[in-house]
């Protein structure tokens, strides 16, 4: 082996490419050859130094990448729409459980059935705030909470039970979900500002 390709299987080495015969060829070489040794200890030097050398200053680009990209689409006033009647249906329910959440004495069958309300009209404002988020949080629990209320009117309807106030507070909840479903059916389907780039 010549020094020249002794010298070549050293800087690969020092990339860690090189084969254990490989390995073991250049070190038998280095061993008996002055000038390879030299190499070696000038190209480790070499190499130390540009792994610690300090990176070169960058100028701060932040406010030129964010002026460059696309302006968020804007919520259409179909969205807009549906916030509003889910922010509508939240204080509806509050101001029809406030009443019987605030009766004196012992709680009732209806002071639970009014914090139910309120609940929910919690997570109707919630959907409309972030809708996005909605997806896992509270549109399984909403959709389970309403369905029963449905579900038990009906019973207390065909049992000849129904109650005028309930009937309402239900209705008012079934509307509120159907708007949260319309809503976070449109959010998800909407792209994003970074899809709309990429698609520019």
């Amino acid at each position: 082996m010549d020094c020249h390709h002794a010298q070549a299987l050293v800087s690969a080495g020092l990339d860690g490419e090189l084969s254990e015969a490989e390995q073991a060829a250049a070190t038998a070489h280095i061993a008996t050859c002055p000038a390879c040794r030299a190499f070696v200890a000038d190209a480790e030097l070499v190499q130390r130094i540009a792994r610690v050398a300090p990176a070169p200053p960058v100028p701060d680009l932040t406010a030129a990448i964010l002026a460059a990209l696309p302006a968020p689409p804007a919520a259409p006033a179909r969205d807009r729409a549906v916030r509003l009647g889910l922010v509508g249906a939240a204080v509806l329910l509050m101001l029809l459980a406030l009443p019987s959440l605030l009766t004196t004495g012992h709680a009732t069958h209806e002071q639970h059935l009014a914090s139910f309300d309120i609940a929910l009209a919690v997570g109707f404002v919630w959907v409309a705030a972030r809708p996005a988020r909605a997806l896992s949080g509270f549109l399984p629990i909403g959709t389970v909470l309403v369905g029963s209320c449905v579900l038990l009117a009906a019973l207390d309807a065909a049992a000849g039970r129904g109650d005028n106030l309930r009937l309402v507070t239900h209705g008012i909840a079934v509307l509120g979900m159907i708007a949260t479903w319309t809503l976070i059916a449109q959010t998800h389907r909407r792209p994003s500002g970074d899809e709309i780039a990429l698609a520019a």
